[in-house]
């Protein structure tokens, strides 16, 4: 009798509502890096015992995509995460500063559960284009900060910080 009443309801035309979910993008700096005197450098030891630590801060965060910089200090950053979600690290395009207005724009139309790995200076220029709050530009020794940008389906913003252990002053 229920599937008779469910299909019922279904043929005069009832619609359950959708319920759309808040976009939720997480912004990272790489880890830290080695200075070897290359514009690619790959992570420390502690870089890449840094990434670990974003990781395990995140292993319950059902991602639905990571996106990186074409760099390997910041794929090395999204490696773990994107490995525990079984998903591969997607190139961001182009992440410079004239470009953070059109990134903005896409990774809010994209929707779901976002990892975006970038730089000192792109990391906290994303989450203030995305939130429409000015945000101050991380020193070249913090690598511990986890922007958190939800996006209700209404547009309205809201940045949380998190931070990844050992933290940085």
């Amino acid at each position: 009798m229920r599937h008779f009443l469910f299909a019922a309801i279904l043929a005069c035309g009832f619609a359950f509502p959708a319920y759309a979910e808040a976009t939720v993008i997480y912004l990272v700096r790489h880890t830290e890096k080695q200075h070897d005197g290359t514009k690619n450098p790959s992570l420390t030891p502690g870089g890449v015992a840094r990434a670990g630590a974003l990781a395990a801060l995140l292993k319950d965060v059902p991602f639905t995509k990571v996106y990186s910089t074409n760099y390997k200090r910041t794929r090395m950053t999204a490696a773990l995460v994107a490995a525990q979600e079984n998903l591969d690290i997607s190139p961001c395009g182009k992440c410079s500063p004239e470009d953070m207005p059109a990134l903005a724009k896409r990774l809010k139309d994209l929707g779901g559960t976002i990892l975006m790995v970038a730089h000192s200076h792109t990391t906290p220029m994303l989450a203030a284009e995305l939130t429409g709050k000015p945000l101050p530009e991380l020193a070249e020794h913090q690598y511990d900060h986890v922007y958190v940008v939800t996006v209700e389906d209404s547009g309205k913003t809201t940045l949380t910080i998190q931070y990844t252990e050992p933290r940085t002053p």
